[in-house]
């Protein structure tokens, strides 16, 4: 399977980062990088109001590069090394990826920051966000931060709100022309409608979708929590109320697996006012078209597929080895609070959602600590 691909050669990727031709790889700027870092006192800490704020800084590339081997293994170390709190070792990790380990001080709050090149202005890989005082073993993911609608402000407010653990925010946009596809499953998300059938043709996705690639940032920093005891939580918006409801919330299977974490934020978030619906509800059984996360990368990762590109997702194991949760919401439940007055498809601002959102959250996952 691909995260083995991944596994079995980082070895040899931190050899050669530790013997490379980048001065910075070899004369320990490592621990100069980790200086000041673990209490935002360094002197190049970024300052913002808060992680809505940092979040709506990122500028998203139309452009992009896919990651190397020795890239996503140098970025799975690098978590790996902040789930240790050594950051020197992650700052030297990620710099086989031309990622930079930096502080953020978001309010009275300190964070740990994994920053892609060309951050801000011209982000094309991932950016993640780690709280070393978490308080909820939760991994916030948003594939499509600038697409899929206002999933990036809304990630931001429930990662600060129920104190997640991390964070991580997509860099390019997602439909990038004129860069190669991944081949993995087909998809119609980056075609276009046919004038003469009126169908839309489902494709080869692009490499600069994350959740439709492996070789990018989101999917390594989801590879090294997938390697823990963390919850990962991805976040999707999508036009189809009348397929997917207001939410519909999935394992990344349509296997009824007992007990997951996605079936305890199914049943936190179902309300009288809202329509949730799930994919691994047996006594509601999803839509056939409905968006249930199967052919998504990190899914399969989670899900046990022995090829997470193009592979299926497999039902073995108990609750604790499916910890993926992949929720799709309408479009219409998270518009901008300035549309609610003059759109009358708005059913709520993505801020009154997302309170809704993280409410459901600390009432399935209590905290740890």
């Amino acid at each position: 399977m691909q995260l083995n691909r991944f596994e079995v050669v980082l070895g040899a990727a931190l050899v050669c980062a530790a013997c490379s031709a980048d001065p910075a790889a070899r004369d320990g700027s490592g621990a100069l990088a980790a200086v000041g870092t673990a209490d935002c006192s360094a002197i190049d800490t970024i300052r913002t109001t808060n992680v809505v704020e940092f979040v709506a800084s990122i500028q998203h590339a139309y452009s992009y590069q896919p990651l190397t081997i020795n890239g996503m293994n140098g970025l799975i170390e690098a978590v790996r090394a902040l789930e240790a709190s050594n950051l020197e070792r992650a700052a030297g990790a990620a710099q086989s990826a031309s990622y930079h380990l930096r502080s953020l001080r978001a309010g009275a709050t300190c964070y740990w920051v994994l920053q892609p090149p060309g951050y801000p202005a011209a982000v094309e890989q991932a950016v993640l966000l780690y709280d070393p005082n978490w308080r909820r073993n939760l991994v916030i993911e948003a594939p499509h931060a600038r697409e899929d609608h206002n999933t990036d402000s809304e990630s931001a407010l429930v990662f600060e709100r129920v104190g997640a653990k991390a964070l991580a925010i997509s860099g390019s946009h997602r439909c990038v022309q004129g860069v190669a596809t991944s081949g993995c499953h087909l998809s119609s998300e980056c075609s276009h409608r046919d004038p003469t059938t009126g169908k839309i043709a489902a494709i080869a996705p692009a490499e600069s979708d994350p959740a439709h690639s492996t070789h990018n940032a989101l999917n390594a920093f989801h590879l090294a929590f997938r390697n823990t005891d963390a919850t990962e939580l991805q976040l999707h918006t999508n036009l189809h109320p009348e397929i997917n409801g207001d939410a519909l919330v999935s394992n990344g299977t349509r296997y009824a697996i007992p007990s997951t974490a996605a079936d305890a934020l199914y049943a936190a978030l179902r309300a009288p006012d809202v329509n949730v619906r799930s994919c691994n509800d047996p006594a509601f059984p999803a839509m056939r078209n409905a968006f249930c996360g199967e052919t998504n990368t990190q899914s399969l990762a989670s899900n046990g597929a022995a090829d997470t590109c193009l592979g299926r997702p497999l039902s073995g194991g108990d609750s604790s080895v499916h910890r993926f949760i992949h929720l799709e919401q309408s479009n219409y439940q998270l518009c901008q609070p300035a549309d609610l007055a003059v759109n009358p498809l708005c059913l709520g601002s993505f801020e009154q959602w997302a309170d809704r959102l993280g409410s459901a959250v600390e009432l399935a996952f209590e905290a740890k600590r």
